[in-house]
């Protein structure tokens, strides 16, 4: 079971609707957020109020200028995540 179906089975009907709506959202803007200097990844998180947001992983402690503040309505929320570097093999390595 994937993180957004977790998160799904624990809310309201309501809110059911608003997280999927932000995964919708976050995948059609994922690709264009990541061109964005400086940001390093894009998933789901929450709002210091609980509501649906979507989480951008920045590389330093820089926010760039061009970062929005919400996409499509959904809030976006910034985490200083670091430099991402894949690494061989996988969790069964």
């Amino acid at each position: 079971m994937s993180l957004l179906d977790r998160l799904l089975r624990r809310r309201s009907p309501q809110s059911t609707d608003e997280w999927a709506r932000a995964a919708e959202v976050r995948r059609a803007h994922a690709p264009a957020l990541l061109e964005i200097d400086g940001v390093v990844s894009v998933g789901l998180g929450r709002t210091e109020e609980g509501a649906p947001a979507i989480v951008v992983g920045l590389a330093a402690d820089d926010v760039p200028r061009d970062l929005p503040d919400d996409v499509d309505g959904v809030a976006v929320r910034v985490k200083r995540t670091g430099a991402l570097v894949a690494r061989e093999g996988g969790p069964s390595d």
